[in-house]
């Protein structure tokens, strides 16, 4: 399939951490944020789609890589966020929801 039709297939996780913000108090020296980071990359192209699809709906990389994903309101960069509900991580709209 060609890839404007379907997306990249090569995930490249470090084009995902240089796209990825955060908000709060989150940031690339927080240790949730490194733990995060240290696991993602261990990943292999299996995980890290199943990943993707956890975030985003898809298993593929928009077509000009994760600085074009989209939502419904627009461009929306990999979001890592904390919440205060306990329980699993959650996903919403290309927002990672860490219980802490």
């Amino acid at each position: 399939m060609p890839v404007v039709i379907g997306g990249v297939e090569q995930i490249e996780f470090q084009e995902l951490r240089a796209n990825a913000e955060y908000q709060g108090d989150y940031n690339e020296q927080t240790p949730v944020i490194q733990w995060f980071w240290k696991i993602v990359e261990g990943m292999s192209q299996d995980e890290l789609k199943h990943l993707l699809h956890f975030v985003t709906g898809t298993f593929k990389v928009p077509v000009g890589g994760f600085a074009h994903l989209y939502c419904s309101n627009g461009p929306q960069k990999f979001t890592i966020m904390r919440t205060h509900k306990i329980g699993m991580p959650t996903a919403h709209s290309w927002y990672v929801l860490i219980d802490s």
